[in-house]
């Protein structure tokens, strides 16, 4: 198809997309209605546990339906001994990382600051450097 934008004259090439009919349908005002989806993306699954008001009930294949749901019917119960402790490192190896975090990040915006020329932040910066030794 030939287009023209301000005078310039160009040729449209829309992409050709593939589209799948989904399975669910339903009807809107009257008219059959199937969800369209493009083809390289895989079509979503179907959700069968839904509630209104309170009420549950189940959409779908009875057998597909009884399959999503005994998982969630038997879960497995862990107990304590099975769930590892989580690891505790010393208190000096957890200050001296944080100590290091510190100076690290001073040291960063003293470069930032030299970089920018910025003197009355530098002088902060130096006083935070002393204190922190």
């Amino acid at each position: 198809m030939k287009l023209t934008y301000r005078g310039v004259a160009y040729e449209a090439n829309n992409p050709v997309l593939e589209l799948t009919q989904g399975e669910v349908s339903g009807k809107y005002r009257g008219a059959h209605w199937k969800p369209k989806y493009v083809k390289h993306i895989p079509v979503p699954p179907l959700a069968v546990e839904l509630k209104y008001r309170g009420n549950s009930y189940s959409l779908g294949d009875p057998i597909d339906v009884e399959a999503n749901l005994l998982p969630k019917r038997f879960k497995v119960q862990i107990t304590q001994e099975q769930v590892q402790a989580p690891i505790q490192l010393p208190a000096h190896e957890v200050t001296s990382t944080h100590l290091a975090n510190i100076r690290n990040n001073l040291e960063r915006r003293l470069q930032v600051a030299i970089e920018k020329g910025d003197e009355d932040l530098i002088r902060l910066l130096q006083i935070e450097a002393r204190e922190l030794i």
